[in-house]
């Protein structure tokens, strides 16, 4: 069994959400296990933005690894429960700051050097406006981004069968493009979706890494423990970093 130095059991993330369903433990324990602890260079002592914070999940990850401060920025009402759960675990207005806001909004108030890390897990896939949020980044300047997204692959939902054969018998893998998916979000009601017209952009990786490189800022993609998490009950939802339709990035300024 996996020993995680931020262990999720047992504490109030796990509660039953909008839908009914109970979080699982490991989606937490996993999540900051590769996204955070793995890369505490980003982590202990900065000052954070969390991005889309829902009920402050991975907020409590980066207190818990040394954060100086964790300031999380959520458009609905989870913030009201992410305030309840972390003042229910000992920490007050010293560590964070919530603040229930359009993401966008935050982030033009925001002066470089404001935060030294910030945190897009989970929002990339749930906007449009992805040029604006890179280019938001550039201005602001953090020393390190993490983001944790999920993908399309442009090849496997588009390519037909006949065209992969052939590549697989010329033994050539083609290459995946730089792209975005536009479609509707599917929770288009009240606190489900992120955009006043519930549109949604979902990138391929390429596009990510294109952004990053376009926007002066080095990368690295985060490896999964594949073996291991093959293995973490179903309820916990990795299945998408098991198959590449869910990706995790650790960049840092080109500069720096």
């Amino acid at each position: 069994m996996t020993k995680f130095l931020v262990d999720y059991y047992d504490l109030p993330f796990l509660a039953k959400n909008e839908w009914g369903e109970e979080t699982h433990p490991d989606w937490f324990n996993w999540r900051c296990e590769v996204l955070l602890t793995r890369n505490r260079e980003a982590i202990e002592g900065k000052n954070i933005l969390d991005l889309g914070s829902h009920v402050g999940g991975l907020m409590y990850g980066c207190l818990k690894l040394g954060a100086r401060h964790v300031t999380g920025v959520e458009g609905t009402g989870r913030i009201r429960l992410a305030d309840y759960y972390l003042s229910q675990l000992g920490y007050g207005p010293q560590h964070y700051t919530l603040v229930q806001d359009d993401v966008y909004n935050h982030l033009h108030r925001t002066q470089p050097g404001d935060y030294d890390t910030v945190l897009c897990c989970g929002f990339l896939y749930h906007t449009a406006r992805q040029l604006e949020l890179f280019k938001e980044f550039q201005r602001i300047a953090p020393k390190h981004l993490v983001i944790d997204t999920i993908v399309w692959h442009t090849l496997t939902e588009r390519r037909s069968w006949s065209t992969w054969f052939k590549d697989f018998l010329a033994w050539r893998r083609p290459a995946e493009p730089p792209a975005l998916l536009f479609k509707p979000e599917r929770n288009i009601i009240e606190e489900k979706a992120i955009g006043p017209l519930g549109l949604i952009a979902v990138p391929t990786s390429k596009w990510v890494e294109w952004m990053f490189e376009r926007h002066g800022f080095k990368y690295r993609q985060l490896l999964w423990d594949k073996k291991v998490i093959k293995h973490v009950p179903i309820q916990a939802l990795l299945g998408g970093y098991l198959s590449g339709r869910r990706v995790s990035y650790l960049a840092w300024r080109s500069e720096a």
